[in-house]
């Protein structure tokens, strides 16, 4: 019977303990104390020193926009090349219709001259990786 007074005493107990820790919790008492034991806690450490980098050394900014530039290029390249293979394509259905071949040559004439600037600077861009 005494066992079971104190087991019950003592579960009554943790119970007000809870019940007082919950209080705290509410009004911000018990994370202010928590924090503060942590610091106490935490022991300093020594500066370490950082491990050397094995790697070779990265390439410059420049390099890497280059590259960038370079294949952006490249796309506008293909695209232009897929876009003057479909005016060919046009300009053989429409043999016979001069106004529309007239439209067709045109712009296949705009696009190759675009072509050429592309292909001018992927050139450079190229060359200037390879410093």
């Amino acid at each position: 019977m005494e066992e079971k007074k104190s087991l019950m005493e003592e579960w009554e107990a943790d119970e007000a303990l809870t019940e007082q820790e919950e209080q705290k919790a509410k009004k911000g008492l018990f994370k202010k104390s928590a924090q503060k034991e942590k610091k106490e806690k935490t022991p300093l450490t020594p500066v370490q020193k950082k491990k050397q980098d094995t790697r070779p050394p990265r390439a410059g900014r420049e390099k890497q926009a280059a590259r960038r530039q370079l294949t952006i290029c490249e796309t506008g390249i293909s695209k232009l090349e897929e876009r003057c293979r479909q005016l060919d394509a046009e300009m053989e259905q429409n043999a016979c219709d001069a106004e529309k071949l007239q439209e067709l040559f045109r712009e296949k004439q705009n696009l190759e001259a675009q072509l050429e600037q592309e292909m001018a600077r992927w050139e450079e861009l190229s060359l200037q990786l390879e410093e």
